[in-house]
């Protein structure tokens, strides 16, 4: 599979192409989308960040902001990410009071898209600071945690936003297994 991996400048960015190392992988900082032809991609995946938010930063994300509401292809959100497709939809996003680090246990809310299927357990890595505070009409909440919204799919679209952090603690965790579960219905 060919995937446009677009860094916003994430923290972990070894760990994530590492977790993509099995597809063509191109990578891309999130400032220079504008002469990408994306019909050389079977998918779209948009990195966390630890530098900018959403919502004090919308210039510069503008781009990504429009690739989420036109492009015809499968798109899948990390983190700031997830953020940013839940903006584009319409989410209310808060700032929480303090950052959330650590692995979370996360509760399935909706699995007709069958991404928890099989897994040893549902604990995820989490590290971040904004949340989705209201889950609009056109995003289904997949899961949560104590912490809010986790995971999310558009109701008609082959988009798909985490909170947590796939690529991390692939040990101990099951994100990168829903993550590849994900990537394999594409």
């Amino acid at each position: 599979m060919k995937i446009l991996l677009i860094n916003n400048q994430t923290k972990y960015l070894q760990k994530l192409q590492s977790l993509l190392s099995s597809h063509s992988l191109l990578t891309r900082n999130f400032h220079r989308l504008q002469s990408l032809d994306l019909n050389h991609f079977d998918l779209i995946i948009l990195s966390g960040s630890y530098k900018y938010s959403v919502l004090s930063h919308l210039h510069l994300y503008q781009d990504e902001i429009n690739l989420i509401k036109t492009a015809a292809k499968p798109i899948i959100g990390i983190c700031l990410g997830f953020e940013l497709i839940g903006f584009v939809f319409g989410a209310g996003l808060s700032r929480l009071s303090q950052k959330t680090k650590g692995i979370v246990k996360i509760k399935i809310l909706n699995d007709k898209t069958k991404i928890f299927n099989n897994l040893p357990n549902l604990y995820v890595y989490e590290s971040h600071r904004w949340v989705i505070s209201q889950t609009p009409p056109a995003l289904v909440k997949l899961a949560e945690s104590k912490y809010g919204v986790e995971a999310v799919k558009h109701k008609t679209k082959n988009i798909y936003g985490f909170q947590f952090h796939p690529e991390m603690f692939v040990d101990q965790t099951a994100g990168d297994e829903i993550f590849k579960n994900v990537i394999a219905q594409f």
